[in-house]
């Protein structure tokens, strides 16, 4: 009995591998003529390789410009001087400098230091291309910050003394602390909102001289400042204020070092986008 089922077994096997064996057979004699179809014409032979050929130098070509491209091309590099807390008397110095070098920059103004001595010079800036922006007009952050409706009257009030005095109507302002500051994190987005219906769009800073903290020194706002390698459009924040004399002796030592990695000057208008700190961190 075992050797009937084993004879029966090996012949059901042997049936089995004779069919793919013949299947097999065909398969190849089917792709082998086909095969042989193809290098009969030699035409069509000539031709594939003439476009594998030529496909495969344009790569070649591609890839090279891609890669010369990407050693040649310099990415531009643009530093935005910004200044806080003017017009004081130490603004003419900082003016003074930038004219010396052909530098733009922008001017976050406080309205109540815009006083009737002063107006001549923010006249002036505007003149010589500056830009100048909305900061407050009293800079107390007691009064401005209370609730959304002072902080927009605070602007409100200084955006109409920059237009009275010069002319021109504003298109930039800064919060003073910064837009994600703690006295109007309540009711910032709200302002800001406000301020863009009036046109006003706001700019913060990547890299602060923290020269109106503290006790700066010459070492201290160099420092801080060097952190401007760090970004291709660094927005630096300095300020003319009343108080910040030395930042204004300092000045032609801070251009000269961002001059001497590259950057070129410009005003904050001009930067890709705005440079903003998000506001959802507080939430």
């Amino acid at each position: 009995m075992k050797k009937k089922v084993g004879f029966t077994l090996f012949v059901i096997a042997a049936f089995v591998a004779c069919y793919f064996i013949n299947n097999a057979n065909k398969d190849y004699v089917k792709r082998h003529e086909t095969y042989g179809q193809f290098i009969k014409d030699k035409d069509s032979e000539a031709e594939v390789a003439k476009v594998s050929n030529d496909k495969t130098n344009e790569l070649k070509v591609d890839a090279e410009n891609e890669l010369n491209k990407t050693e040649n091309e310099e990415i531009k590099k643009v530093a935005y001087l910004t200044f806080d807390d003017g017009p004081s008397d130490h603004t003419k110095e900082v003016l003074a400098t930038l004219k010396k070098y052909n530098i733009k920059a922008t001017f976050f103004m406080i309205g109540e230091e815009i006083t009737p001595e002063r107006e001549a010079m923010v006249k002036e800036m505007v003149k010589e291309g500056h830009v100048i922006g909305v900061h407050t007009y009293c800079h107390r952050k007691n009064e401005m910050y209370q609730n959304k409706e002072s902080c927009v009257k605070d602007f409100t009030k200084a955006y109409d003394k920059l237009v009275e005095v010069t002319g021109v109507k504003p298109s930039v302002f800064r919060f003073p602390y910064g837009s994600a500051n703690c006295y109007c994190n309540n009711f910032c987005v709200d302002v800001i909102e406000e301020m863009d219906k009036k046109g006003l769009t706001y700019y913060d800073w990547n890299v602060s001289a923290e020269d109106a903290v503290g006790h700066p020194t010459t070492y201290s706002i160099m420092k801080n400042i060097a952190t401007f390698r760090k970004y291709n459009e660094p927005v630096v924040l300095m300020h003319d204020g009343s108080s910040n004399g030395l930042t204004a002796k300092m000045l032609p030592q801070i251009i000269e070092r961002i001059k001497a990695a590259g950057y070129e000057f410009d005003t904050v208008d001009k930067r890709s986008k705005p440079y903003q700190w998000p506001h959802d961190w507080q939430k």
